[in-house]
């Protein structure tokens, strides 16, 4: 009698064990929802946003490894991304500060690009698109500012009041002439604000004053 009462006091505490390790099991971590590898900046922007992650994934070449600006327009399959070369200027001694100050003499040679999308395929043709080398200069800041003297493989020519591209640390800018699929001769300019990524650009036909497009988009910094 004594034997069958310890089997079924064994087999009961074994069971609760068995329940207790069952209700101890932790349970399975919920899996993390995969993020995109870009988040865009805004809604208006998805077209061109999903073609550009694209681009990413597939490893594009015609896209810069790192430190280049991403831009887009609302509502519209279109982005273009800006890239250019940053100075590293000489220290001198400022006696007067007892510390070594950048040179505001000093110059550095520059260039860079902007590159146009459409529908997730690169067109030259699209505005815009500029290729520029030029001079930065320090002026005792860092990055200084750029002014091109070569666009598109022209030298700039100092009675043109139209073509530039000027960089500093507030904005980047630029303005030239091409011709349209329409054949007209356009001016196309553009203004970004650095530190929000906004930007401006306008499309004016020849002879026209006014423009004949304007926009407003965004621009993301990518590292």
């Amino acid at each position: 009698m004594k034997r069958a009462c310890f089997l079924i006091a064994l087999l009961v505490a074994n069971g609760l064990s068995q329940t207790d390790r069952v209700r101890k099991k932790a349970p399975p971590k919920p899996r993390p929802t995969p993020q995109p590898s870009f988040v865009c900046p805004e809604p208006a922007f998805e077209q061109g946003c999903r073609s550009y992650r694209e681009l990413v994934a597939g490893k594009g070449r015609g896209l810069p490894d790192e430190n280049y600006y991403v831009c887009f327009r609302k509502d519209v399959d279109e982005f273009f991304v800006i890239h250019f070369s940053t100075p590293t200027y000489p220290l001198v001694w400022n006696e007067a500060l007892h510390k070594s100050v950048l040179d505001p003499q000093a110059t550095a040679a520059g260039f860079g690009l902007i590159e146009s999308y459409q529908d997730g395929v690169q067109k030259d043709t699209a505005p815009p698109s500029v290729e520029f080398s030029g001079t930065w200069k320090s002026y005792w800041r860092d990055p200084g500012f750029f002014s091109a003297d070569e666009i598109n493989h022209q030298p700039k020519d100092p009675e043109d009041e139209i073509s530039f591209v000027n960089i500093n640390d507030a904005q980047i800018s630029t303005a030239y002439k091409h011709t349209s699929e329409l054949n007209n001769s356009v001016v196309y300019s553009l203004t970004i604000q650095r530190s929000t990524g906004r930007f401006t650009e306008s499309f004016r036909k020849e002879p026209e004053q006014g423009p004949m497009i304007e926009n407003a988009g965004r621009c993301v910094y990518r590292k």
